[in-house]
């Protein structure tokens, strides 16, 4: 995804063959000003969180994508500047482009799958673990 400048956004999908060695398909797109404030929303705090939790991932300055972002959560994305050094040239890279993987995500099942197996028997087992659900704040109020 790049956003274009303005409203407009581009999206980069896989082509029709479904290979990933092949051109991407190209979708240019115009957002409300809503959905362009909440994109933008989404952007930074995605990529604080992710420079928090990775050290390799530092979020740097760019002042132009900064003025963006300001400029499209106050809903002025549409007056574009017009002069050729108004342009950013950050570039987000997730977990996939950088490591090829993305991080799994927890299970919302109260319990994980163990399999155990010995090559000396070829025997292989599987049974459930349990977890505790996780304390939420206001578990005080149940005591």
């Amino acid at each position: 995804m790049a956003l274009l400048g303005g409203r407009s956004l581009e999206i980069s999908f896989v082509g029709a063959s479904g290979d990933e060695e092949d051109p991407p398909e190209l979708v240019r797109e115009t957002l409300s000003e809503e959905r362009l404030a909440r994109l933008v929303s989404q952007l930074e705090e995605t990529s604080l969180r992710n420079s928090l939790l990775d050290p390799d991932d530092l979020l740097g300055a760019d002042a132009q994508r900064d003025l963006y972002f300001e400029r499209a959560r106050l809903g002025l994305a549409d007056e574009i500047d017009p002069r050729a050094a108004a342009e950013s040239q950050y570039h987000y890279r997730g977990m996939r482009e950088r490591y090829g993987l993305v991080r799994g995500r927890e299970s919302i099942l109260p319990f994980d799958l163990v399999l155990q197996g010995s090559f000396s028997d070829l025997s292989l087992g599987a049974f459930p673990r349990m977890r505790p659900p996780r304390e939420t704040p206001d578990a005080f109020l149940y005591r």
